[in-house]
């Protein structure tokens, strides 16, 4: 009898993951995007499947232990084995996670030694989207250059051989926002227009240098597995005063995005503090002009999903 409840419950559990393998697909492939509504009409519809799934589960794991009189280990690695093609990624990413967020240096994941109210000058070097783009720098500008705290941006460009810089000696940002709503676009257009294009070589000397880069991983935990790490060095005594590393996460194959639609990358880190903008943290930069917009208008995720295939291509 117990036999033959197992059977039933593979077989109509085998055909709901065919169907449940077959939506995730094509929310992969079409990128759609659901409403609260329709995820949750999403998660009750398939929400059985998974308590069929843990019935058959322990219903197997019975079956094997009293009918075929298997050890408890054996039939555990037995039932493991059966389900690990569903969920070997979120085992995997959890135990890579474990090690990198628990085990492996830096500790701690975001660290800050010095404050600077006053830093003037800053030179951004991005080495992960790469660079800057004309909007990245409009929205750049609008965050930081406010001519009291910060009078001298200097940022990389994408082809990694120029920067851009920007200068703005005096705070004249109040008579802009006495304008209409989109008053710190035209702060920014306005400041772009005394923009100066130097080689990388011959960039001006600054107070600060921020880095952000990718984390090197090894091969196989790339593919669960996002790292990279924003450095703030002070260049008068070169030594870093403050870093932040973070680890990131891919959606799980079955649970894809459906918020947003095809994201490949969870957006929140797994480990150490979510910091948005480091330079919030050790410039106290969110007040300087009261805009405070990402450092990129630029996608992260659409950059690094077309990196990795544009990699699986050249294999």
């Amino acid at each position: 009898m117990l036999f033959v409840v197992c059977r039933f419950l593979e077989n109509g559990i085998v055909g709901n993951f065919c169907i449940w393998l077959a939506v995730i697909k094509i929310l992969r492939q079409t990128r759609i995007r659901l409403s609260s509504s329709q995820r949750l009409f999403v998660y009750i519809i398939f929400s059985p499947l998974f308590l069929l799934g843990l019935i058959f589960c322990v219903s197997l794991f019975v079956y094997l232990v009293a009918v075929k009189k298997l050890g408890l280990l054996m039939a555990l690695a037995i039932v493991l084995l059966v389900i690990l093609p569903f969920f070997y990624d979120i085992v995997l990413t959890r135990l890579f996670a474990f090690y990198y967020c628990k085990i492996a240096p830096p500790h701690p994941k975001t660290d800050i030694l010095k404050v600077d109210d006053y830093p003037m000058s800053i030179y951004w070097d991005d080495r992960i989207y790469p660079g800057f783009s004309r909007e990245d720098r409009i929205q750049m500008i609008a965050n930081y250059l406010d001519g009291r705290h910060l009078k001298l941006m200097v940022l990389n460009d994408p082809d990694g051989q120029r920067v851009h810089i920007y200068r703005v000696d005096k705070p004249i940002l109040d008579s802009f926002k006495k304008r209409d709503k989109d008053w710190w676009r035209e702060y920014a257009e306005y400041v772009m227009r005394t923009e100066e294009v130097r080689q990388r070589s011959d960039a001006p000397r600054t107070n600060y240098t921020i880095v952000s880069e990718e984390v090197p991983l090894p091969a196989i935990v790339k593919k669960f597995l996002y790292a990279d790490e924003t450095r703030v060095v002070e260049n008068a005594t070169k030594k870093v005063v403050a870093y932040n590393r973070r680890y990131m996460r891919f959606f799980y194959r079955m649970f894809p995005d459906t918020e947003v639609g095809g994201r490949f990358y969870y957006p929140h880190a797994l480990c150490g503090k979510r910091v948005a903008h480091l330079e919030y943290k050790v410039f106290h930069a969110y007040e300087w002009t009261g805009i405070h917009l990402g450092n990129h208008a630029r996608n992260l995720h659409d950059i690094l999903l077309k990196r990795s295939k544009s990699k699986q291509g050249d294999k």
